[in-house]
């Protein structure tokens, strides 16, 4: 298990969104959830990671904002074990190989996401 000292993620975006809770407790209902948002993704995901957060998550305001507009409930998960799904994007616009996308679930539960771009001109974006 990886523990994150609120550095590990990052993120570029803020504003108010009504928190909303997505189940998606299996790998067919991640997958059908990220499809539900126009991403097509390889239907395995390259990793999983169990990550416990620090109780204060103080240090990721940029991530929070960025699930808060997305209506998820990542500030609720300071100090708990969350679990990374990463997935290959195969239809990033441009035709990028390099997209993957995150889902962060708690007790079945979506909590955050992100896109991320790898590579000099990355950078982490909302789903």
């Amino acid at each position: 298990m990886l523990e994150l000292d609120g550095r590990g993620l990052a993120g570029c975006f803020g504003g108010n969104k009504e928190t909303e809770v997505i189940t998606a407790a299996t790998n067919e209902e991640r997958v059908a959830y990220l499809e539900a948002l126009g991403w097509q993704v390889e239907p395995e995901p390259l990793e999983t990671l169990q990550i416990k957060l620090p109780a204060d998550l103080k240090g990721y305001e940029d991530y929070l904002a960025l699930q808060t507009e997305q209506g998820l409930p990542f500030a609720d998960c300071g100090g708990k074990v969350v679990c990374r799904y990463t997935y290959r994007v195969t239809n990033y616009p441009g035709g990028r190989s390099d997209a993957q996308v995150n889902l962060l679930q708690c007790d079945g539960a979506v909590v955050a996401g992100d896109v991320v771009l790898l590579g000099e001109d990355g950078g982490v974006f909302g789903l």
